[in-house]
């Protein structure tokens, strides 16, 4: 079939079938038509009519077109989409063409070649990367051909996926090319599209095996002779070659990616601190970025961009920024003077790559001439600079004084767009072509005077000579005239009220006219050809000045932001030492408009303060503190000043952060998911000199599952890890850690109170908080009062009942010994210590306690609900009887109900049902105070369920602690023996008891009302220490491992005398 297409179409067909995977751009005299499948795409995707054409059959073929002028603007649309686009020209003049005129693909646009100007953003490159995979190695090689760079990176072993995608992630890539066989590569095509959706993927197929490109580009160029390194650099230059189709010669450079050298910072960390972009919308607005650029050209942004993502680590070299820096804040003529001068200079490097891939027209070579004639004013003004950067940097500039010399004489001030149409070349830089101009300026008075001639001859006043391009030169006479014309007027064309004719002498003229004119166009071009050969043999001197100037542009900008906004130079220092006097956000303090920020002292070391826990309110400013801190040490090292009275500031490695959360729908995973991903890559890459961010850790699941994990990740790092850490949570027994971790510190935000409103202070303090005013901030939020107050009472009711559910933190038992107890010997209650002291008229026995249940296995019917349970138990124990030994009306219907609660949680197990039954009715008896209940009924009810339970012989932790609590009759006894009576008698065989607290006060007599060591004696250790302790006596180490013998023991008790104390808290561990 496609015999019977025309020529045309028969040459589109051929063409397109080698650009299958793009849409083909077909040049026809002033539009790029497109045809078949690919005008049904484009019409589509461009909103553009879409027609037909005959192509030699019946039916009209599908076409649509773009005007040649204006293809750019479609081009960047497409693109924009991840399409890739063929361009077809004609490479045939059609005057010498012998038949169709010969066409073929000059260049492929990809998202990664892109040059258009609409494509391309001024302070961001525009990277695309190669990768490639030998064994256990994964090669990355990015370039931006916009303005020449190109790095390599590798990653190894189990980590290289990882690793590839962290720098992937930082360079953020237009069009990322896959050479096959990369391992696991369905992984990372799911990341990249996850994490880089405006990333184009692309597959390499070999195609010029013969190519050696890398020798032409990278000759010289370090990379230690790695043979993946080379394959892959050249694998990408011949797909840059295929696709460009020009030599490239910009991309001379070729750089490792030294991530020893540099701050890491994984895609979670850049993202939280928002860096380069907002998390609101993705754009510069509220980031660092946006604050400290006050760069003023598109080279010094992109610079400043990658500084900021790359931090440095060597002290010396951040020195040399921070005196750079230093030396252009305090000059300040200096400083104004190169901001000025800069503010000439036009984006050099992408003026550079234009000229070398041929898409540069005469208005790049006048930025070239206007930026390169500002380069003495910048040389001059650094001559005198004394820091050694400057010094270093001024060397780098290049005068280039013979490019600019023949570009300011060659090119006009303002040359038009098209490099084909004249008009670019001066007058006396070229004696040939001053000849044509001549010839061809002319014209207008010959045809002032052909025009007078031929009005004397016809004797018609109002006819007139002109121009256009389809017609060239004509006579144009009013239709009440057209009789009156001679008879050698030969008619050209007909108008509505006119006639246009042209005579012999009016043509012979045009054509030397025009003749003229062509020539003056392919003469121009041709200089502005030589012009632009010129330029290229100096290519790699001027992006040496381009570096350059962009590096000056960055400290100018650094110093320019220190001045504004009152910055200081942080001290360095290697004692792995961090303290910030009146540290201030570098990005809030610019948002807000009508508050003043309340700046923090920051101090963290490898001793005393190596972890801060932070609590407070929310919308205090935790948050916002912790990023402040991180944001701070990343200026340091970056070579910034930044936002503080005084501060010396260690290099870190790394910079870790956990803060806030949010679901990935892209990947399937929820909110905790995604929050244990990122903690679990800090907890696998953190090093002793990184600094951690943490924030809320646990949140996203249940309060005691959500602070197990967040004590536990808080003790690797302490032990494991060892790195810097700021933790800010709302779990309040967490502040009990510094008792027990050494270079653990607790700091609070400090709030003021006024009646039912609370002011923040925002003010970091020393010592925690256990309040957390979130009904405060919910009434802020503008939440209807009725459910304000409904909270506040639900509130209440959970911080009566947090008084006796309170959960203990003790140091981890590091050793102890594994003995098998009985099947029943399920639940161990350490010790209830009673005290006792005498009220006039009355004897009365204080007594609380809690017990903390928590399960080491994997059953069903522990858990949280097992807790709970624990903790209403011990609260039943907790209420208050009359001289009756009755329960009356100091029983807390809370504490009944969430009993209530913790029965119905536990009725899901059938063989429970009949205690479950019994429990609740005693529940309700005793909270409709319909009925006495004696405190030993309840107890035995609680505990037989807790057997039940527990019966299956499971291990479990049991906390108890005592304080001073309501009045309890003096016969405990009854009590006691209704919890002997359900089997509940702990063993105490080897069980390590460790103090949690204690409080001076009393006198008292320790009774173990729960144990009978006379039978099984075993190992208290700390015991004796925790007594003496209490008492206020020196601690024997000897007591520290003490055998409790069968002597210690009276009526069920342990000998404790001359001790002087109100309370105590112990834990215990059994096993089965």
């Amino acid at each position: 079939m496609a015999a019977n297409y025309t020529p045309m179409v028969q040459q589109y067909l051929e063409v397109k079938r080698q650009h299958q995977d793009e849409l083909l751009f077909f040049r026809l005299g002033d539009f790029y038509e497109m045809f078949f499948d690919d005008a049904l795409t484009a019409s589509r995707e461009l909103n553009i009519t879409l027609t037909g054409r005959a192509a030699g059959l019946e039916e009209r073929i599908p076409m649509c077109g773009v005007p040649y002028h204006s293809v750019d603007g479609y081009i960047a649309k497409l693109i924009k989409k991840g399409y890739r686009i063929a361009i077809c020209e004609q490479v045939e003049d059609p005057k010498l063409a012998k038949g169709i005129v010969e066409r073929k693909v000059i260049k492929i646009i990809t998202p990664g070649t892109a040059l258009n100007e609409q494509l391309l953003d001024d302070k961001h490159n525009r990277f695309l990367v190669f990768l490639q995979q030998d064994g256990a190695r994964l090669c990355l090689v990015a370039a931006d051909i916009s303005t020449g760079e190109c790095q390599w990176f590798t990653g190894e072993g189990s980590e290289m996926l990882s690793a590839v995608q962290e720098q992937l992630f930082r360079i953020q890539p237009a069009e990322a090319v896959v050479y096959s066989g990369i391992e696991g590569w369905e992984k990372l095509e799911a990341w990249l599209k996850a994490k880089l959706p405006e990333c184009a993927i692309s597959f390499y197929q070999e195609e010029n095996e013969n190519a050696d490109y890398f020798a032409v580009h990278f000759a010289g160029s370090e990379y230690g002779g790695d043979a993946l390194v080379h394959s892959a650099a050249e694998h990408m230059l011949r797909y840059l070659h295929s696709t460009v189709k020009a030599d490239l010669t910009h991309i001379n450079r070729l750089t490792r990616i030294a991530v020893e050298k540099f701050m890491n910072l994984d895609a979670t960390a850049i993202r939280n601190l928002e860096l380069v972009k907002n998390m609101r919308d993705g754009t510069k607005r509220g980031t660092l970025l946006d604050v400290l650029d006050f760069t003023v050209t598109s080279m010094g942004a992109r610079k400043l961009r990658s500084w900021i993502e790359c931090p440095l680590l060597d002290l010396a070299q951040i020195n040399a920024r921070q005196q750079a820096v230093k030396e252009l804040l305090e000059n300040l003529q200096l400083r104004t003077g190169l901001a000025e001068e800069m503010k000439k200079v036009f984006d050099l490097e992408r003026i550079i790559s234009r000229i070398e891939v041929g898409s540069a027209n005469a208005r790049d070579l006048v930025a070239l001439r206007s930026s390169l004639a500002v380069l003495p004013g910048i040389k001059e003004l650094l001559n005198n600079a004394s820091s050694r950067l400057l010094a270093h940097l001024a060397g780098g500039i290049h005068l280039h004084q013979e490019i600019y010399d023949t570009l300011a004489a060659a090119i006009v001030d303002e040359p038009p767009f098209s490099v084909r149409e004249g008009g670019m070349i001066r007058t006396g830089f070229d004696l040939e072509l001053d000849e044509l101009h001549s010839i061809a300026s002319d014209n207008k008075t010959w045809m002032q005077n052909f025009e007078l001639k031929i009005k004397e001859e016809t004797g018609i006043k109002t006819l007139k000579v002109g121009y256009n391009k389809v017609f060239g030169y004509y006579i144009e006479v009013s239709k009440g005239q057209s009789a009156n014309v001679p008879d050698y007027f030969v008619r050209k064309q007909t108008l509505v009220n006119a006639e246009r004719y042209i005579v012999p002498e009016l043509k012979d003229f045009e054509n030397k006219i025009l003749s003229a004119k062509e020539k003056i166009e392919q003469l121009e071009y041709y200089i502005f050809t030589q012009l632009r050969e010129k330029i290229r043999a100096q290519i790699v001197q001027m992006q040496e000045t381009a570096r350059a100037l962009a590096n000056i542009d960055v400290l100018v900008s650094l110093s320019e932001v220190a001045f504004k906004y009152n910055y200081v130079c942080p001290e360095l220092n290697n004692r792995s030492e961090i303290k910030i006097y009146d540290g201030r956000h570098p990005v809030v303090e610019r948002l807000l408009e009508r508050e003043i920020f309340v700046p923090n002292n920051t101090t963290l070391n490898n001793n005393d303060e190596r972890m801060i826990i932070i609590t407070g309110p929310n919308m205090a400013g935790k948050s916002t503190y912790m990023r402040q801190v991180a944001l701070l040490v990343l200026m340091t090292q970056m070579g910034s000043f930044i936002p503080a009275r005084q501060a010396t500031i260690c290099p870190v490695d790394k910079i870790f952060t956990r803060v806030g959360a949010s679901d990935d729908l892209a990947t399937g995973q929820s909110t905790f998911m995604v929050e244990m991903n990122e903690v679990a890559q800090i907890l696998r890459y953190a090093t002793k000199d990184s600094l951690i961010i943490l924030d809320e850790v646990g949140r996203g699941t249940s309060t005691f599952d959500g602070m197990s994990i967040a004590r536990a990740v808080m003790e690797f790092i302490h032990e494991k890890i060892k790195a810097k850490t700021l933790f800010a949570t709302h779990y309040h027994q967490l502040i009990a850690l510094e008792d027990v971790m050494n270079g653990v510190k607790n700091y609070s935000v400090a709030v003021k109170e006024r009646g039912n409103d609370i002011v923040f202070l925002r003010r970091i303090v020393p010592g925690g908080t256990d309040r957390s005013y979130g009904v405060h901030v919910a009434r802020l939020a503008g939440l209807p009062k009725k459910v304000i107050d409904r909270a506040q009472d639900i509130l209440e009711e959970y911080d009566n009942c947090e008084t006796a559910c309170s959960v203990q933190i003790t140091p981890r038992a590091h050793a102890v010994d594994h003995l098998a107890l009985g099947a029943t010997d399920a639940v161990h209650l350490s010790l209830l210590v009673q005290q006792q002291r005498t009220v006039p008229g009355h004897a009365h026995q204080h007594i609380a306690c809690t017990l903390f249940l928590q399960s080491t296995g994997s059953c069903h019917d522990l858990g949280v609900t097992g807790q709970h349970l624990a903790h209403d138990l011990a609260q039943l124990m907790v209420v208050g009887l009359d001289e009756e030994g009755m329960v009356g009306q100091h029983i807390h219907q809370q504490v009944a109900g969430s009993v209530h609660h913790c029965a119905h949680a536990l009725a899901l197990q059938p063989r429970q049902q009949p205690l479950v039954d019994a429990l609740r009715q005693a529940c309700r008896d005793a909270a409709c105070q319909n009925k006495d209940i004696a405190l030993g009924q309840l107890v035995q009810l609680g505990f037989q369920l807790l057997q039940s339970a527990f019966r299956d012989g499971r291990a479990c932790a049991v906390q108890l602690s005592l304080l001073p609590g309501l009045d309890l009759d003096v016969d405990a006894g009854h009590a006691v023996f209704q919890m002997h009576k359900v089997g509940l008698e702990p063993l105490c065989r080897q069980t390590a008891l460790q103090p949690c607290a204690g409080l001076p006060g009393h006198k008292a007599q320790c009774h173990a009302l729960a144990a009978q060591l006379r039978q099984h004696a075993g190992h208290v250790d700390a015991l004796a220490a925790q007594h003496a302790i209490l008492a206020g006596g020196a601690v024997d180490g000897r007591d520290l491992q003490r055998t409790v013998q069968p002597d210690d023991v009276v009526d069920g008790g342990v000998k404790c005398n001359g001790i002087d104390h109100a309370s105590a808290s112990f834990t215990s561990v059994c096993w089965r």
